[in-house]
Formats: C-alpha cells, sequence, structure tokens
C-alpha cells in the first residue's frame, strides 16, 4: 500500500484553503504517546532516579524543550503511585 501526500496547504497568497477547493487531511491524534505506560528511561536515567529516592534527595533534572523531562515526572509518578 502506497500512500501519497501530497500537501500544498498554506499558499501565503490569503486565499483559504476552502475557496482553493482543497482540504486538510484528517486528524488523527495520536494515543499513548504521552501516556507514562509508554515512557522508557534509559538505565543511567533509571539509576539515577533511584540513587535520589533511596537518599531522599530531590534530583535535578535539566535539558532541551522536548527532551522528556515531563514524561519523565509522569513516569515516576505513575510508577510510585503519586498523584
Amino acid at each position: 500500500m502506497t500512500v501519497q501526500l501530497n500537501l500544498k496547504l498554506y499558499e501565503g497568497k490569503g486565499v483559504p484553503i476552502g475557496d482553493r477547493g482543497e482540504t486538510l487531511p484528517e486528524y488523527t491524534p495520536l494515543t499513548g504517546a504521552d501516556d507514562p505506560e509508554c515512557y522508557v528511561a534509559e538505565p543511567g536515567l533509571r539509576h539515577a532516579v533511584n540513587v535520589a529516592l533511596a537518599l531522599g534527595q530531590p534530583l535535578l533534572v535539566t535539558g532541551e524543550p522536548g527532551t522528556g523531562k515531563t514524561q519523565l515526572a509522569a513516569s515516576i509518578a505513575f510508577e510510585l503511585g503519586i498523584p
């Protein structure tokens, strides 16, 4: 099965897409992409979290936007039963 996407949505000419005889593609949201059950932490990160938990100390997680810091926090809270 070959899927052809011939997307030509923005022309920058001030003509609405409906007036050009085109339609937007169907939106299908990703399911489970942000689900904590789908997050897989690499071993070094798991160890750092477990050391912080064992010592009862906070863990400062840094990184560029979109690197998974919030998903890590959600995954930790999910696995430990913390709301």
